[in-house]
């Protein structure tokens, strides 16, 4: 159930519920990708993209130790790793990983999250870009908060 202020999102093929505000609005850009953004005057914008997993055992933990050997690399148009953060909350497990990169020629931050759920057979990956110019801006920090907030708030099915 959406809490007061927010709306509810059902992901594509009810793979996922999410949770965002009410001054925050979404496109569905492809069958399993959706982004999210502020109505007015937004920094950036977060792009949630679902998929499954194969229904073998010790999948969940396969996938997110190849994933975070992956990601611990530079990755195309990236220029530094900044943070690579496990996420294990009681629902919730993967890591937050934190780069520098070129966003249209401009460089940015980007902030990812790879998320699964125990017993569950999607995972997500929600990205969010900024301009890194913007990264210390009061408006940034709260946006990427909401950001954090919707991401770890997520129900995986």
């Amino acid at each position: 159930m959406a809490s007061s202020g927010s709306k509810r999102f059902d992901g594509p093929g009810n793979m996922f519920t999410l949770l965002y505000p009410e001054d925050w609005r979404f496109e569905i850009l492809e069958e399993k990708t959706v982004t999210f953004h502020r109505t007015s005057d937004p920094l950036g914008s977060l792009r949630v993209t679902a998929w499954t997993l194969k229904d073998e055992p010790n999948a969940l933990d396969r996938f997110m130790s190849s994933e975070r050997e992956r990601m611990s690399a530079l990755q195309k148009q990236e220029e530094r790793v900044v943070s690579l953060r496990p996420i294990d909350e009681a629902t919730l497990k993967g890591f937050l990983r934190v780069s520098n990169c070129m966003e249209d020629g401009v460089p940015a931050a980007m902030f990812m999250w790879l998320l699964g759920s125990p017993g569950a057979e999607t995972v997500v990956v929600g990205t969010y870009i900024i301009p890194r110019a913007k990264v210390d801006d009061p408006r940034a920090k709260k946006e990427l908060d909401m950001v954090n907030h919707m991401l770890i708030g997520i129900i995986l099915r």
